[in-house]
């Protein structure tokens, strides 16, 4: 049952910071702002717990910041290819 609640946990971590991420990125308009605004947000944690962190842990931050990337990634790749997102 942990095995099944642990891969959970880890397809919303990619699915909300690469939704998260698309919404920030057609607001703002440039590739990397989601990049920073995750880089303060995980800076903030690791100084709220002092780098003590679980594995669980470690493993939902990495998949965010894989979800993040993707993001940047796709929004490029649609800017490069002609579509708009928002006017």
């Amino acid at each position: 049952m942990m095995i099944v609640m642990v891969f959970v946990l880890s397809l919303l971590a990619i699915i909300s910071m690469f939704g998260g991420s698309i919404i920030i990125n057609m607001l703002v308009k440039r590739w990397w702002a989601n990049l920073v605004l995750f880089l303060f947000i995980v800076l903030y944690v690791f100084y709220r717990t002092s780098f003590q962190l679980t594995v669980l842990d470690w493993t939902l931050l990495l998949l965010s910041c894989a979800g993040v990337i993707l993001a940047s990634i796709g929004y490029r790749s649609l800017r490069a290819r002609g579509y708009r997102l928002f006017p």
